[in-house]
């Protein structure tokens, strides 16, 4: 992938990001319980928002971002480690095995406990990637997870349920974890210090 113009975040106080980010995942389903259990092993955070938005303080007040602006932000962030593998996960808190139209978007989406994994490569195509990021979810909560592989290899099959002991193996593979803040307009990552970020 080309290098975006964009900067792939400002560094955030480690400290500050967890709890923001547990409340996310506490919030979430089996993949974000089973993250949220090993939360102390991601140590470096990131506020994927553009330059200027970076105060330290992370709530849910609004702070006219544009979804373009922090988005691009996003990307730079995921695509920073180039080609090679890995992808991006989203727990889909909407939508449900069976609804109309599951498969009529970008990316790809497998079953978990009852609920919709979205993923996408993060090699492929930028447009499929920041559909699972934005869109994936509500946003409320948004949580995404970073894999170093691709979801093939993590057992992700397209439309197919995935067992609890996949869910485990996956949720040890995470090297950083996604999710929303500032009313949904940008992103916090944290992620482990072995990521490329």
């Amino acid at each position: 992938m080309s290098e975006s113009p964009h900067p792939a975040g400002a560094p955030l106080d480690a400290a500050t990001a967890r709890p923001w980010v547990q409340r996310s995942l506490a919030r979430g389903a089996l993949l974000s319980h089973a993250v949220a259990s090993e939360i102390e092993r991601f140590v470096v955070a990131t506020l994927l928002a553009p330059v200027g938005y970076g105060d330290g303080v992370l709530d849910d007040v609004g702070r006219g971002i544009r979804a373009e602006e922090a988005d691009a932000t996003a990307l730079a962030y995921l695509t920073k480690r180039g080609p090679g593998g890995g992808c991006l996960l989203v727990e889909d808190d909407l939508a449900r095995p069976g609804d109309a139209g599951l498969g009529d978007h970008p990316g790809h989406y497998s079953v978990v406990d009852g609920q919709i994994l979205r993923w996408a490569d993060l090699d492929g195509a930028r447009e499929h990637l920041s559909w699972t990021l934005r869109a994936g979810s509500s946003r409320f909560p948004l949580n995404a997870f970073v894999l170093p592989v691709s979801a093939s290899r993590a057992g992700l099959l397209p439309g197919e349920e995935v067992g609890d002991a996949v869910v485990a193996a996956i949720a040890r593979q995470v090297v950083a974890v996604i999710v929303s803040v500032f009313d949904a307009e940008a992103y916090v990552a944290l992620a482990e210090d072995r990521a490329p970020w």
